[in-house]
């Protein structure tokens, strides 16, 4: 559709924002009443990289529908924008990318692939002048224990903060699209200048530190936790790195940061575990207690509340939020919305 809609808990729609293109993934509701919007490019337009939540086009949209700042660079035949897109403290803009990377140069690299493969990467980008001022990338970070005559070629449990882009090779649909992360959900932790980024075909959380220049996100050192743009933590599924299991998630989405009362300097995460067959198709939100101060070492995150119910669940999409009356309000992909209380009755 091109309509986003607030409405009260009734149902009654409250105003509407009108768009010139079709809805993407995710839709912001700003301070001021404008939207931050991802919107799709025409299909006409695009040859590659459309896969589930492509976008291309990042919009502020204001009250009376008006475009008040359009963005497309990242929508073309190597380079989509997708899922989610965030506004950071400073006004400049954060969007998630889709990179391709051609099959041939990804085997050189190590990289187990069938076709071109798409890599996540992550572009800050400058309202005011539309100016890129901080960029991430994945294939900058990565790891492979295949390939000795190749490059980055080394010990994945050793090198924790780097990437597996062979991780799921061994599953009957890797790489059959290009697709091998999708990564689908960002939020900003301002006070410690973390990003969190949703990586669901890894089930994992990646935490990145946004204090870093773009020559240090480029590489393993500097920035404020010292490792650059490598991985500062990851959780979720630390079979991506080792052969001991610590397994919370199944297909996340939406890595929601929450205020945690009862600790001064620490805060929690609220993500949607969407599951699969594995879990009897049910999904299971999670709030999980963060340890920034500990993040280097790898330790997983304590799971301090969750929800899942027989009727809840949903393979795709979905995410939760906590509302001001300490109810959590669970989106179930196109379903519809849960208000569940704390002890987990469904208000």
């Amino acid at each position: 559709g091109k309509t986003i809609s607030l409405m009260n808990k009734q149902g009654e729609v409250i105003h509407n924002w009108t768009t010139n293109s079709s809805l993407g993934n995710d839709f912001q509701l700003l301070p001021n009443g404008d939207i931050l919007a991802m919107l799709k490019q025409s299909s006409t337009k695009l040859s590659h990289l459309t896969f589930g939540g492509y976008g291309g086009i990042v919009q502020i949209i204001g009250p009376d529908s008006e475009v008040k700042w359009s963005y497309d660079r990242f929508s073309n035949s190597t380079a989509m924008a997708h899922h989610d897109v965030e506004m950071l403290p400073n006004g400049n803009v954060l969007i998630m990318v889709w990179e391709l990377l051609n099959c041939s140069i990804a085997t050189e690299m190590g990289i187990d692939c069938q076709t071109d493969i798409a890599f996540e990467s992550l572009y800050e980008v400058n309202v005011t002048n539309s100016n890129v001022v901080w960029e991430w990338k994945a294939i900058d970070h990565m790891i492979q224990d295949r390939y000795p005559d190749k490059q980055n070629y080394g010990n994945i449990t050793e090198n924790k903060h780097k990437i597996d882009f062979n991780f799921n090779v061994e599953h009957p649909g890797f790489g059959a699209s290009g697709d091998i992360m999708h990564a689908n959900g960002i939020d900003y932790d301002e006070e410690n200048e973390l990003i969190y980024l949703s990586v669901n075909f890894y089930d994992e959380i990646w935490v990145i530190d946004h204090s870093t220049d773009i020559e240090e996100a480029a590489n393993s050192s500097g920035g404020n936790f010292g490792v650059g743009g490598d991985l500062v933590y990851r959780f979720g599924n630390s079979q991506a790195y080792q052969s001991n299991e610590s397994v919370i998630f199944m297909r996340n989405h939406f890595p929601n940061l929450i205020e945690n009362p009862n600790k001064a300097g620490f805060g929690n995460i609220i993500v949607y575990s969407n599951g699969g067959v594995q879990t009897n198709n049910i999904s299971t939100v999670y709030e999980l207690s963060l340890n920034v101060s500990d993040y280097l070492n790898m330790t997983p995150p304590e799971v301090v509340w969750s929800y899942s119910n027989d009727s809840l669940f949903c393979r795709i999409v979905s995410g939760a939020d906590r509302g001001l009356n300490n109810n959590t309000y669970i989106a179930e992909g196109d379903y519809g919305v849960w208000e569940v209380t704390q002890s987990g009755e469904v208000a």
